[in-house]
């Protein structure tokens, strides 16, 4: 039981530091000028219908834009997904760190859509 409970940290730690390193990448890219918008994830409660044996409490990893006003469309919110879900790798790591559900959208939260992490966690 202990060790569970170490590796619970471990595994916060891992989360966090996922944060950190794309928030890192997202914003030197849009600094760059290799990204038209500026992009921040965050880790939100997810959804309910995606829940796993590996999910945590706050099980949604959310991507949205950090424009004030400018509202992502869905074929925009799509594409970046889209990058996220063929990549099985890393799906497989969000799963691991106890994510369920991917989302991408808007600040304000006007436009988030969502897709189940589970979906794609299966080799093509």
């Amino acid at each position: 039981m202990w060790e569970n409970i170490v590796t619970w940290f471990s595994d916060a730690r891992e989360r966090k530091g996922l944060l950190r390193a794309f928030n890192y990448s997202a914003r030197n890219a849009y600094t760059h000028g290799a990204s038209p918008i500026l992009l921040k994830a965050s880790i939100t409660l997810g959804r309910r219908e995606n829940k796993t044996n590996y999910s945590w409490l706050r099980s949604g990893f959310r991507i949205k834009t950090l424009a004030s006003g400018y509202y992502m469309e869905k074929y925009e919110a799509t594409m970046i997904a889209m990058i996220i879900i063929t990549n099985t790798i890393l799906v497989r790591q969000l799963i691991a760190l106890g994510f369920d559900t991917l989302e991408v959208g808007s600040e304000g939260g006007k436009s988030i859509y969502s897709w189940p992490l589970i979906k794609f966690s299966l080799t093509q």
